[in-house]
């Protein structure tokens, strides 16, 4: 059976693990000339989307999540 063609599965993780490495791909593809790059309104719906789901994680938001929202989330 080919997986790729059906796309990834989603689940809702509550790990912050997994958060902080989907920052960091987002942070390293974004210094990375080779790749093409995310439209400009991406990483403010990326921080949203982190903020948003904050109350509903295992523990506290690691310091480098918590810098990445500061930074990009939309300002209220």
């Amino acid at each position: 059976m080919d997986r790729f063609a059906e796309g990834p599965s989603e689940t809702d993780s509550r790990s912050w693990d997994d958060v902080l490495d989907l920052v960091r791909l987002f942070i390293a593809a974004r210094g990375d000339p080779t790749l093409e790059q995310p439209p400009p309104e991406l990483p403010a719906q990326f921080a949203a989307q982190i903020a948003a789901r904050a109350d509903g994680m295992d523990g506290p938001m690691p310091a480098e999540i918590e810098a990445f929202v500061q930074q990009y989330a939309p300002r209220a």
